[in-house]
């Protein structure tokens, strides 16, 4: 199960769908957002992604498998704190939309919050971080 937050386009959520996941649950505060994710699933034929309006983990009523933000470093430092209400404790935490010279801010928010970092990959200036909770 994936939890996509900050949906925008739904790109992450269809990935996630054509890469296995059984359910999708995106949220985002723009309603615009939920429209083009729910639009981008009907046009991959995909039926598992329920997308929703909203801010952050304040439609999330479960605990998923892998929880994806593509999120700026200022909303995922309010949204990290909360990681324990919506991923499993086995579970896995990938956030982009990071630029290189964030690095260091992203690994003290995630380490702080009992996240351990499992890879961290690079394309140009741009980062995303794999972590999951320190002693699973």
């Amino acid at each position: 199960s994936v939890l996509d937050i900050g949906c925008g386009s739904g790109i992450l959520s269809v990935a996630s769908s054509k890469l296995g996941a059984k359910e999708v649950f995106a949220t985002d505060i723009d309603p615009l957002a939920v429209e083009a994710t729910l639009d981008n699933a009907e046009l991959n034929k995909i039926s598992n992604i329920n997308a929703v309006e909203g801010s952050l983990l304040d439609k999330v009523d479960k605990k998923y498998d892998v929880v994806i933000a593509n999120i700026l470093l200022n909303v995922l430092d309010i949204l990290i704190p909360d990681l324990p209400k919506a991923l499993e404790k086995d579970g896995i935490f990938i956030c982009s939309g990071l630029i290189n010279s964030q690095r260091d801010n992203i690994v003290n928010i995630l380490e702080k919050n009992n996240l351990e970092i499992v890879e961290i990959s690079e394309k140009g200036e741009w980062i995303s971080v794999i972590s999951r909770f320190k002693n699973v």
